[in-house]
């Protein structure tokens, strides 16, 4: 993703607990070091400049607040307790066997880690987040923080964008199909 203001691109090395930022005047990578949270995946930048991504293992969002330079984590809500223990044993299992990271074990029901897989910006400046092995949509509102959920009545939401008129469209990977839902209206239609 990149900056609307200065150009800089950013990058989420999945593998590392950190952001990227090349700065295309210098041509230098500069590294944001993460306090917490496990696979940075998909990205987007707001229009206050702050550059928001899932954490794909960890089942957060984090968002990095340029002005600041300092993160702010969203944790998204386990499915159940077994999830919510997973979860948050993941530091201690990363400290103990760093090289044998935790991988998503999906079934045919979606039963494995819930997997944030894609995100996007809406144009009032919510945020959306698709959960693959969840079926679940978040919604984030930057200010007040909230994290709400919608279930989302297909299979493997992911790869999701907003248009201009804040309706989000959305592959639904097991499916084969794509899917719109108005956020106004509360309504899914699949294509």
């Amino acid at each position: 993703a990149y900056s609307k203001r200065d150009g800089n691109i950013f990058i989420t090395p999945s593998m590392q607990q950190a952001l990227l930022e090349f700065d295309i005047e210098t041509k230098q990578f500069i590294t944001h070091t993460m306090p917490e949270g496990y696979y940075p995946h998909t990205i987007r930048v707001d229009d206050r400049d702050r550059v928001w991504f899932t954490l794909a293992l960890s089942s957060q969002v984090a968002m990095f607040d340029r002005g600041t330079k300092e993160f702010t984590v969203y944790d998204l809500p386990a499915r159940s307790v077994k999830e919510w223990l997973i979860l948050k044993s993941l530091p201690v299992m990363f400290r103990i066997s760093p090289e044998n990271r935790p991988q998503p074990d999906p079934d045919r029901e979606g039963t494995g880690l819930p997997m944030p897989y894609g995100i996007d910006i809406a144009p009032d400046g919510i945020v959306w987040v698709g959960r693959l092995y969840a079926n679940d949509l978040a919604r984030i509102d930057p200010q007040t923080g909230e994290v709400t959920l919608v279930d989302f009545p297909y299979r493997g939401p992911r790869r999701l964008r907003i248009d201009a008129d804040g309706v989000l469209w959305i592959v639904a990977f097991q499916d084969s199909l794509l899917v719109s839902y108005n956020p106004k209206t509360g309504v899914f239609k699949d294509y």
